[in-house]
C-alpha cells in the first residue's frame, strides 16, 4: 500500500495520531497519507512531526482541519529540518496563522525538498510520472 486516506471525521485524535506516528517511523512504502478532519491537535501533530525526522518515503501529508496550533506548526518546522522527502504538507484550516513565520519556514523546507528531488531525478535521467 502506498496511499492511505483516513480523512473525513474519523476522530483519530492525539492518541491515534501517536500510534500512526509510531508506524511512520518504520514505514518504507507509504507515500501519501491524509489525516484531515481528525482533531489530532498539537500533541498528535508533534508526534507525527517527530516521526517525519525518521521517515524517508512519505511525500504527501494532509493534516487540514485538525485543530493544530502554533505548537504543532513549530514541531513541523523543526522536523522538516531533518526530513528530505516530504514535498507536500497540507495544514489549511488549523489554529495558527497561515502567514506566520512557521508557515514560511515550512514552505521553505518543502521547496528545498522539491528542488533536491528534482535534481536527483535529472541526474538519474529518468522522468517523474
Amino acid at each position: 500500500m502506498t496511499d492511505l486516506d483516513l480523512s473525513a471525521n474519523n476522530q483519530i485524535g492525539a492518541v491515534g495520531a501517536k500510534a500512526i506516528a509510531d508506524a511512520l517511523q518504520h514505514n518504507s512504502c507509504l507515500n501519501t497519507l491524509n489525516l484531515g478532519y481528525n482533531k489530532i491537535g498539537d500533541d498528535g501533530a508533534k508526534a507525527i512531526a517527530d516521526a517525519l525526522k525518521h521517515n524517508s518515503c512519505l511525500s504527501y501529508l494532509g493534516l487540514g482541519k485538525n485543530k493544530i496550533g502554533v505548537v504543532g506548526a513549530k514541531a513541523f518546522t523543526d522536523a522538516l529540518q531533518h526530513n528530505s522527502c516530504l514535498t507536500d504538507l497540507r495544514l489549511v484550516g488549523n489554529n495558527f496563522d497561515i502567514n506566520s513565520r512557521h508557515d514560511s519556514l515550512i514552505n521553505e523546507c518543502l521547496e528545498r525538498n522539491r528542488a533536491r528531488i528534482n535534481e536527483l531525478v535529472q541526474k538519474s535521467g529518468k522522468q517523474l510520472v
